[in-house]
């Protein structure tokens, strides 16, 4: 049986691309750990990770760090109109108050993908 494909959750791409990050060194251990798997980065995901290293880290190096990664061939990205539809269903039907509309895609996408995550609110809900 193959492998899962992988997708880190944006706190996991954070981590490991801001040195100064408090997760950072967990990110990198995350990162050796699953080296040579098929990863996948969400649309949704990049978004997030883009946003916030541009805040942490500036313009420049968050640009650089994006570029790298969709040039990466190890890196599959995977479009939102592939996952929308279910991801909008789930989120509208949720009770979980405490997860976003990312958090649900991730959730959505869990029965086909290993969701590796630094959030406890949702890796619980990824065991349910």
């Amino acid at each position: 049986m193959a492998t899962k494909a992988i997708i880190f959750d944006s706190n996991v791409w954070i981590g490991y691309f801001n040195v100064s990050d408090t997760t950072h060194k967990r990110a990198v251990a995350v990162f050796e750990k699953h080296s040579g798997q098929s990863i996948i980065l969400t649309e949704y995901i990049l978004l997030e990770v883009a946003t916030v290293l541009k805040q942490q880290i500036g313009p420049v190096a968050a640009s650089r760090i994006i570029t790298a990664l969709l040039q990466t061939d190890t890196i599959q990205v995977l479009e939102s109109p592939a996952y929308f539809q279910a991801t909008l269903q789930q989120f509208l039907t949720t009770k979980e108050k405490h997860l976003s509309f990312v958090d649900i895609s991730l959730v959505t996408l869990a029965n086909d993908f290993i969701i590796v995550t630094f959030d406890k609110k949702l890796a619980a809900a990824l065991r349910v």
